[in-house]
Formats: C-alpha cells, sequence, structure tokens
C-alpha cells in the first residue's frame, strides 16, 4: 500500500505538472498568436502603404503622359486648322482665278496683272506645312529584386526640328554673373525645368532657379551632375552614382560593378548613363535604372578624363585633363575626331575640363589653363571663343547651356557666367 501511495503522489505531481505545461501552452499559443496576428496586421499596412506609394508614382507618370499627350494633341489640332485655313483659302484663290480665265476680260486681266504676279511668287515660296512638334514616349520598365524594387520610369522627348546650324552672335554678350555658394564650380547641369545644378570640387550639390536664385543644397563630396527626367545622378570620384530628386531629396545608390573612380557623366538618347572612370581609364555605358553595364571602352582610352556629353547622335564627346584634347567617340570606343595638343594657340588646350554640346550639336569646352571656353563644330574643328582671360575669366571647370540657349559657365573662383551667344 505503502508502495501505490508513493507512486499516486508522484502522478499527483506529474499531473500537476502536466496542467501547468497545458496552460502554459495554451499561454504561449495565445501570445504567439496574438504576435502573428499584430505582425500580420502591420504587414498588411505595410503593404497598403508601399501599394499606395507604388500607385502614386505610376500616377504621377501616367498623369504627366496624358498632360503631354493632351498639349500635343491640342497643338496637333491647332495646326490641322490652320492648314485647313489655307487650304480653303488657296482653293478659293484658284476657283476666282478659274472664274476669271474663263470670262475676264482684257481690261480685268491688265489690271490685276500685278495682283497674279505677286501672288505667283507667294506660292511659289516653300512652304512649312509639317507639324514640327513631335513628342516621343519611352519607358523605363521597373524591376523586382528580392530586396529592393526599382520603380518604372518614363522618358518623354518633344523633338522640334532644328536647323543644323545656329546663327552665332558677332560677339557673345555676358547676361549675368553670380557667386555659388559651392566655391569652386567644377560642374554644371541643367534640369528639365531649366534650373541649374552646380557642384563644388568634392563639395555639396546646390539647385538654382532661372534667375539663379539658390533653391536647396544637398549632399556632399559631389565632382560631376547629369539630369534626367525627374532625377540628378552625380559622382563622387568613387564606384557608385547617387541619384537624387531635384527638391534635393535622396532617392537611391547604384553601386556599379568594376568602376573604381567614377567622374563624367551624361544621358544619352537612350536614357542610358555615359560615365568616365578615372581608375580604369575608360568610358562605360551603364543602365540608369539597374546600374548594369552595357559596354565598355578598352581600358587606358583615356588618361584623366573629368567630363563627358554626348551628342543627338550619341557620339561621346571627352575632355582628356592630362592629354589636353577633346575626343568624340562611337558607343564601340572607336574614335571619330580629337581636337587639341598642349599649349596655347587656336587649336590648342591646357587642362581641358568641362564640356557640352548645344542644339546644334556644337561642342563647347572650358579650356581650363587657358581662361577661355572654345566653340567647336560637331567633327571638332573650332570655330571661335566664346570667352577668355579678356572677358575676366579665369580657370572655367564648368559648362552647359541652359533650355533658352544660353551658355553657363562655372570658373574656380565659384563664379557662375550667363552668355549670350547665338540667336
Amino acid at each position: 500500500m505503502k508502495l501505490i501511495d508513493e507512486l499516486l503522489e508522484k502522478g499527483d505531481k506529474l499531473v500537476q505538472n502536466f496542467e501547468e505545461s497545458i496552460q502554459n501552452t495554451h499561454t504561449k499559443k495565445d501570445i504567439m498568436e496574438q504576435e502573428a496576428d499584430d505582425v500580420t496586421h502591420e504587414l498588411n499596412n505595410d503593404m497598403n502603404t508601399a501599394i499606395q506609394a507604388i500607385r502614386d508614382k505610376y500616377t504621377k507618370h501616367i498623369d504627366l503622359v496624358a498632360e503631354k499627350k493632351a498639349t500635343c494633341a491640342k497643338q496637333a489640332v491647332a495646326h490641322l486648322g490652320h492648314l485647313h485655313m489655307q487650304k480653303a483659302t488657296t482653293e478659293s484663290t484658284m476657283s476666282q482665278l478659274r472664274a476669271l480665265k474663263q470670262h475676264g476680260h482684257d481690261t480685268q486681266l491688265a489690271n490685276m496683272a500685278h495682283d497674279i504676279s505677286s501672288k505667283s511668287k507667294e506660292w511659289s515660296q516653300p512652304k512649312d506645312c509639317e507639324f514640327d512638334n513631335n513628342i516621343t514616349f519611352k519607358i523605363q520598365r521597373g524591376e523586382v529584386f528580392d530586396d529592393k524594387i526599382v520603380f518604372g520610369k518614363v522618358d518623354i522627348n518633344i523633338l522640334t526640328n532644328i536647323s543644323e546650324t545656329l546663327r552665332l552672335c558677332e560677339k557673345p554678350t555676358v547676361l549675368k554673373k553670380v557667386k555659388a555658394n559651392v566655391g569652386d564650380v567644377s560642374d554644371l547641369a541643367v534640369t528639365d525645368k531649366n534650373e541649374t545644378v552646380a557642384n563644388g570640387n568634392g563639395k555639396s550639390a546646390s539647385v538654382y532657379d532661372k534667375e539663379f536664385t539658390l533653391k536647396t543644397t544637398f549632399g556632399k563630396g559631389f565632382y560631376n551632375a547629369t539630369c534626367k527626367s525627374d532625377d540628378i545622378y552625380l559622382t563622387r570620384s568613387t564606384d557608385t552614382v547617387h541619384v537624387y530628386n531635384q527638391d534635393g531629396t535622396h532617392r537611391r545608390d547604384m553601386k556599379i560593378s568594376s568602376l573604381r573612380q567614377c567622374r563624367g557623366l551624361a544621358v544619352n538618347s537612350r536614357g542610358e548613363l555615359v560615365i568616365c572612370d578615372t581608375s580604369t581609364k575608360t568610358v562605360y555605358h551603364v543602365d540608369s535604372a539597374t546600374g548594369k553595364i552595357l559596354t565598355k571602352y578598352k581600358p587606358g582610352t583615356l588618361n584623366f578624363s573629368l567630363c563627358a556629353a554626348v551628342n543627338s547622335e550619341d557620339v561621346v564627346i571627352v575632355s582628356d585633363y592630362s592629354a589636353h584634347c577633346v575626343l568624340g567617340l562611337t558607343r564601340d570606343g572607336n574614335e571619330l575626331f580629337r581636337y587639341g595638343t598642349k599649349g596655347s594657340g587656336q587649336n590648342q588646350l591646357t587642362n581641358p575640363w568641362g564640356l557640352c554640346t548645344d542644339r546644334a550639336d556644337n561642342i563647347i569646352v572650358a579650356d581650363c589653363g587657358n581662361h577661355r571656353v572654345n566653340l567647336l563644330t560637331p567633327d571638332g574643328k573650332f570655330i571661335k571663343y566664346l570667352l577668355q582671360a579678356s572677358d575676366g575669366l579665369q580657370f572655367p571647370r564648368a559648362v552647359a547651356v541652359d533650355k533658352e540657349g544660353q551658355l553657363l559657365v562655372g570658373d574656380n573662383k565659384g563664379y557662375i557666367w550667363c552668355v549670350k551667344y547665338a540667336v
């Protein structure tokens, strides 16, 4: 009996332990389920917030496309109305002429000879009847990765028929000279809103409005900049391109494999980034959304290139600071032209820095060591000096052409010059 009592006592304790374990398990289960429900709720909230952010982002692009479509369609309708009116006026005149030819008297014909001659001369002149405000829409599709989402974007280009040549001013005129807040101005870029992005040499980036009033300053350590749609792309002489909104909000960073010291960069007609790497001494074409390398020139193509530009034909144009020249290169890296040798003569350069192209594909070069800005033809032949030491210019480093066709020049004293050189 004693053994049974002892066993029963142990059994009671064991049952009590089971009951406690059961209760503890229920409690832990309830806590786990509650935590899971809370996390699920938060995940749903987070997902809905992300979905709304994605919807807002894409809605913005959709609305912009609709706005540009409506604007272009309105212009097309107005142009059509003008063409129909001209056609009707011409047909009416022709009807009157036919009637005059059949029924007019000699005296009446003689009296109208001058008017007929004038009309004949008018109709002999070529008529520009084409609708010259063409618009193209190109989408950059988004991508989904395990740890991030890259939003899709749309590039809208409004192409107008532009003459292959500009009518240059006999003497360029300095319209404005303002002191920037970036120390020395090492690079300039122009946004779609015709605002100016200025970089110091390893300093913050600043955005100025059309009157060169400072709007915002952001980041640090930047050397070069270029603009595409709503984005500003900047380099710090590292393996990374930093992307900001035009209001100075940081969007993302693109670390690009194989690159070490990204400097000069530009955007071509495909929306790709063209980047100079001073470490590998070459040029890369890079997907602006993913950072994927698309093409790479032969290493050692350049000595020390600080800036890059592209023209309407996607010819890559780079300034080689150490080789004292400007090169034009195809997408495959084949040399099309070379301008400059070391010196101060007309076809010479000393440490060329910034460069850009204008709407006629002319090349503008900041000839830093010679204190002047050179204008070249699209194939790299000298045209004229746009700004010189005699104008007060010292060590120009950055050049850009704004949306109104005015030349912007940045120097090492921190000044931005606004120059009218063409009409």
